[in-house]
Parts: C-alpha cells; sequence; structure tokens
C-alpha cells in the first residue's frame, strides 16, 4: 500500500509538471507569435476575461488584429478605414505592438461620437473574437491597462526557463520510447512468427506463450487475440 501510494505520487507530481511545462510552453509560443511579452499576453487574458472573452477567444482576436495591421500599413482599404474610425494612428499600427494597437482601440470605443460605427469597426479588426472582447474596452485604454496590470503572472523570464525543460523533457521522452521500441522489437519479432496463418488461432497462442519466458503474462493481456 506504502508502494502504491508513493507511485500515486509520484505519478500525480508527474501529471502536474506536465501541466505547468504545457502552460508555460504555450504561453512562449503564443507571445512569441504574436509580438507580445509573456507578461503582456497574460494581463490581456485576465483583463478581457472580465468581460465574458477567454484566452482562446483573445489568442483568435489578437491574430485577426495582427493581419490586420499589417494589411494597414502596407495599403488603404477597408481595413486602414475601420483603424481610422476608431482613432488608430499609423504610427501606432506601424509601431507593430498588438498591445499598443488593443488600448487605442479601446480608447476608440470609448470615444466614438457614434458606438455603432465604432463596435462595427472593432469586429472588423477583431474579427468574431471581438464580439467577447469589446465589453472589456468600453472604458477605455488606461482601464483595459490597469485591469491586465492587476493579473498575477508568470515571468517572462519564469515562463521561458520552465518552456525551455519543457522541450528537453519532451525530447527525452521520445528517446526513451525509442531504446524501449528497440528493445521490444525481438519480442514483437516472436509475436509475428507465431501468427503463423496455417495454425489454428488456439495453437498460435498457446504457442506464443510456450515461446516466452515462464514469468512473462502478456498473454493474460492480449484480449484481442482470439
Amino acid at each position: 500500500a506504502v508502494i502504491g501510494g508513493i507511485g500515486a505520487l509520484v505519478t500525480g507530481m508527474i501529471e502536474a509538471g506536465k501541466a505547468i511545462m504545457d502552460f508555460a510552453g504555450n504561453l512562449v509560443d503564443a507571445s512569441d507569435a504574436m509580438g507580445l511579452t509573456v507578461e503582456q499576453l497574460q494581463g490581456l487574458h485576465g483583463a478581457f476575461l472580465s468581460g465574458g472573452a477567454s484566452a482562446e477567444d483573445v489568442d483568435k482576436g489578437i491574430s485577426k488584429l495582427i493581419q490586420n495591421m499589417d494589411t494597414a500599413t502596407n495599403s488603404v482599404g477597408p481595413i486602414r478605414d475601420a483603424f481610422d474610425k476608431l482613432g488608430v494612428s499609423f504610427d501606432t499600427l506601424s509601431s507593430g505592438d498588438p498591445n499598443a494597437v488593443i488600448l487605442a482601440i479601446a480608447d476608440g470605443v470609448k470615444n466614438a461620437k457614434d458606438p455603432t460605427e465604432s463596435y462595427a469597426a472593432a469586429l472588423e479588426l477583431l474579427g468574431k473574437a471581438g464580439k467577447k472582447m469589446i465589453g472589456s474596452m468600453r472604458d477605455g485604454g488606461d482601464s483595459l491597462q490597469a485591469l491586465a496590470d492587476k493579473i498575477d503572472k508568470l515571468s517572462n523570464k519564469d515562463a521561458k526557463k520552465i518552456a525551455d525543460f519543457g522541450d528537453k523533457f519532451d525530447a527525452l521522452k521520445k528517446k526513451i520510447l525509442v531504446t524501449e521500441a528497440r528493445a521490444a522489437t525481438p519480442l514483437f519479432d516472436n509475436l509475428n512468427n507465431s501468427l503463423d496463418e496455417s495454425q489454428s488461432k488456439m495453437s498460435r497462442f498457446f504457442a506464443f506463450l510456450k515461446a516466452q519466458s515462464p514469468g512473462y503474462l502478456i498473454g493474460k493481456y492480449i484480449k484481442g487475440f482470439f
């Protein structure tokens, strides 16, 4: 019972550690892809959560926004017009900083003379996810940033350390699996040989068991053999 308890504890610790590594790794990957820091992304996740948007909604909205920022800085058209309607300057757009652009959009939503027009422009820039994000923008960029600042965050440095360890851990797991697979090859070779179609299924099964050492009880786990 003690050994079983220790095993369960170790398994739980490994699972918890993997969850932490996945969390940090996903944050680092997403923030790198979006041109944000890990702390900025966590802050935005938390700030928009108050309005009902999930982290996934926020990631989708930011990804759509980044595409539109690129479009607006390289050409004129409906996307550039949407930024103009919200008062987002070209300098802010060309900075390539999604966090700054989001705060500027929030200011545009707050200060808009025509709320319907500003709502439509925000949805144009943020995509479908904007429907869940816009509620947190109504009080402007300063309010949104204040919400983001209050969020308890994993630091950029710590997230990178955990993510790096997670990558090494995954590589080690793959190496172990390859080693185990090579060691198990003779067993599967014997199993293949035992499946000679000239024998009945029953005789093939007992021939396989006979080929193993007395202590090897793999036979009882082969539920689909018959």
